[in-house]
C-alpha cells in the first residue's frame, strides 16, 4: 500500500514547492498583497447563521498532522470502517472524501499526505481558519491526474452537493467553492464537450471553480489548457505574479485568463510540518479560491438577513464579479491578464458589501497613500512606480533637479487599492544624473526617492 502511493507524480502547477532543510520563519503568506488582513479586520465581527459551509479540493493527498482531521467534512449517512456503502452512492466508506487515483477513501496518502495536497490546504487553512476564524470544512478529494479522474472527482462534487440541496442540507455537502491548483497543458475545450459541461452543471448547483494556469510563460489561448479553455461562467482561471506585479514564470492571455494574484514566494505549512515556500500557480490559486469562499459565505449571510433568496446558479457570477470588479488594475499585467486584473480581497469585499448596502462595516479601513516600489533604478527610459491607497484621491507627481529645478510637475488621480504610474526620462531630455522623485498626497504628506538617470 505504502509503495504503490509513494510513486505519484501529477502535472500540478506547482513551481517551487520546495522543502527546505531549515525552517523559513516567514511569517504567513503574501496577505498585504492582497490586503487580507483588512478584510479580516470587516468581516470577523459578523455574525453568521447559515449551513456550514464546504470548500471542495481536487489535488494530491492531506497530511492531517498538518491541516487537522477536525476540519474535514464528514458523510453523516457513512459509517466509518464497516466495508459498506452505507449511503449507496457508489463509495465505500468515503467518510472524509475520495482518492480517485487509487480508487478509495483514504486521502491522506496512508497518513503520509503528499508535497503538493498538504500546502495547499495548509494556505487556505491559514487564510480562513486561523485568519478569518470561519467555521467551516473541506472536502478532500484525490484526482487531477487523468482526464478520467478529473471527470469522476467533478462528479463527486456534483452528487454531494445535489444531496445537499434535495435533502435540503439532511446529507451531502455544502459546497460553494471547488479549489484546483492544477490543469492539462496543450488540450483544447472542443475535444471535450463532456468535460465543460460539468461546470455547466456545477454552476446550475452554486458552485464556483477556482483553478490554476501553466507554470509556463505561454499564451493559453494559443497553445491549448483545460479547463480554463472551457470558458464557463463559474470558473476563474488564475495565474502567478510577483511582488513586484509581474507574471513569475506563469501562464498568460487576455481572453482566457481571469486574475492573477501573488503566489511568488508564499510561505506556507509544507507536508513536512515545517513552514517553507510553495510557489507557482498552486499557490496563487488559494488566495482567490480563499477570498471567493469568504465573500460566498458573507454575502448568503447578508441575503438572509433580509430574508431574500437568489436561485442558486446566480450565486457563481454574483461572486466572481465582485471579485474581478474588486481587483487591482496593474499596467504590468495589461496585455497578461483580462483587464490587468490582479486579486485585491479588500476591493472585492467592498463591492459585495455595496451591494448588500453594508458599507458602514468599512469604516476604519482606509489608509494613506504609500510609496511601495520603483523600478528600475538606474533608469535608462520609463521609471515605474507602484503607490497604494486607501482611497480613490488627487496627487502631484514632481521631479526635481539636485539644484532643485522642477523638471516635471503632474498631477495623477489614484484609486483604490495599487496604482501603476510612469515617467518617461527620456522625454524629460535631461542630463545623466540624479533626480528627486516626490510624490504629494493628501494630508500634506510627501513621499520621496532618490532616482539615478543614465541617460541615453
Amino acid at each position: 500500500m505504502l509503495l504503490r502511493k509513494l510513486y505519484k507524480q501529477a502535472r500540478y502547477y506547482c513551481l517551487l514547492c520546495v522543502v527546505y532543510g531549515f525552517v523559513i520563519t516567514a511569517n504567513g503568506q503574501n496577505y498585504e498583497q492582497i490586503q487580507w488582513r483588512e478584510v479580516v479586520a470587516v468581516l470577523k465581527n459578523v455574525r453568521l447563521d447559515t449551513a456550514t459551509p464546504v470548500i471542495a479540493v481536487i489535488d494530491e493527498a492531506v497530511n492531517w498532522s498538518v491541516v487537522p482531521k477536525r476540519l474535514f467534512w464528514e458523510n453523516s449517512r457513512e459509517i466509518p470502517d464497516n466495508g459498506l456503502d452505507d449511503d449507496g452512492n457508489g463509495y465505500v466508506d468515503d467518510v472524509r472524501g475520495w482518492d480517485f487515483y487509487h480508487n478509495d477513501s483514504d486521502i491522506t496518502n496512508d497518513g503520509l499526505g503528499s508535497w503538493h495536497g498538504t500546502p495547499v490546504y495548509s494556505m487556505l487553512t491559514e487564510m480562513l481558519y486561523d485568519e478569518l476564524q470561519l467555521d467551516f470544512k473541506f472536502l478532500g478529494i484525490e484526482g487531477g491526474h487523468s482526464i478520467t479522474e478529473i471527470k469522476r472527482s467533478l462528479e463527486y462534487v456534483i452528487a454531494l452537493k445535489r444531496l445537499f440541496v434535495t435533502s435540503k442540507g439532511a446529507a451531502g455537502a455544502n459546497i460553494l467553492v471547488l479549489n484546483c491548483s492544477w490543469g492539462k497543458e496543450g488540450l483544447w475545450a472542443e475535444d471535450f464537450p463532456e468535460w465543460c459541461a460539468l461546470y455547466n452543471t456545477l454552476q446550475a448547483l452554486g458552485v464556483l471553480v477556482v483553478g490554476a494556469v501553466p507554470n509556463a510563460e505561454v499564451n493559453v489561448s494559443e497553445v491549448g489548457d483545460m479547463p480554463t479553455l472551457c470558458s464557463a461562467k463559474n470558473y476563474l482561471a488564475v495565474t502567478n505574479e510577483n511582488e513586484n506585479g509581474y507574471l513569475e514564470t506563469a501562464a498568460y492571455s487576455v481572453l482566457d485568463v481571469d486574475i492573477a494574484a501573488p503566489g511568488a514566494g508564499s510561505v506556507t505549512l509544507l507536508n513536512s510540518g515545517k513552514r517553507g515556500v510553495f510557489d507557482g500557480t498552486s499557490a496563487a490559486t488559494p488566495y482567490v479560491s480563499a477570498v471567493c469562499f469568504a465573500i460566498y459565505v458573507y454575502s448568503q449571510q447578508f441575503l438572509s438577513n433580509e430574508s431574500g433568496s437568489m436561485p442558486s446558479s446566480e450565486w457563481p457570477l454574483l461572486v466572481s464579479d465582485f471579485v474581478e470588479r474588486g481587483a487591482f488594475r496593474k499596467l504590468s499585467l495589461q496585455d497578461k491578464v483580462k483587464g490587468g486584473r490582479s486579486l485585491n480581497a479588500l476591493g472585492a469585499v467592498r463591492c459585495m458589501l455595496e451591494y448588500f448596502m453594508k458599507s458602514e462595516l468599512l469604516s476604519g479601513t482606509r489608509k494613506e497613500v504609500e510609496l511601495k516600489s520603483y523600478y528600475p533604478n538606474p533608469v535608462r527610459k520609463d521609471l515605474v512606480f507602484r503607490l497604494t491607497s486607501g482611497e480613490a484621491c488627487q496627487i502631484r507627481v514632481v521631479v526635481y533637479g539636485m539644484s532643485g529645478a522642477t523638471i516635471y510637475s503632474e498631477n495623477e488621480n489614484v484609486r483604490l487599492g495599487v496604482n501603476d504610474l510612469s515617467i518617461d526620462f527620456e522625454e524629460l531630455e535631461v542630463e545623466r544624473g540624479v533626480y528627486l522623485l516626490a510624490i504629494e498626497v493628501p494630508g500634506g504628506k510627501v513621499l520621496r526617492a532618490k532616482i539615478a538617470y543614465l541617460g541615453k
